[in-house]
């Protein structure tokens, strides 16, 4: 027979530990004037991705960082967001850059999310 054991994993617990754990990192940061700042860009009116967003916003306040997000309905021209992206990545105050996915299908994806430095690449 297997010795194995089962271990139930409370979420809560774990996402308490999490948010010390960057609360702790975020605090050493604040104390060099360092301010984790996030940039996000919306793309479209996915009422799911909207509410996404606006918690992340909110997640970041309470945490004392700083997030922006920037949004543009889905008939905005994908060089306008290669621009911003470019111009987000060579901007010293920005730590991290997020495209809320999905966004509009006659978007490239995947040069979109390739022309995010990996530096800053929030997803990944």
């Amino acid at each position: 027979m297997n010795n194995i054991e089962t271990k139930l994993l409370l979420g809560r617990e774990v996402s308490k530990f999490l948010e010390t754990n960057y609360k702790e990192k975020i605090d050493k940061l604040l104390e060099q004037n360092i301010l984790p700042s996030l940039a996000v860009i919306l793309i479209g009116n996915n009422p799911a991705s909207s509410v996404y967003v606006k918690s992340k916003a909110k997640y970041f306040k309470k945490m004392k960082c700083f997030s922006e997000t920037f949004t543009f309905n889905d008939n905005v021209d994908e060089s306008k967001i290669l621009d911003l992206i470019s111009e987000l990545n060579c901007n010293k105050k920005v730590h991290g850059i997020l495209v809320q996915l999905p966004i509009p299908k006659h978007f490239d994806e995947s040069k979109i999310l390739n022309a995010i430095d990996p530096n800053k690449d929030v997803d990944g």
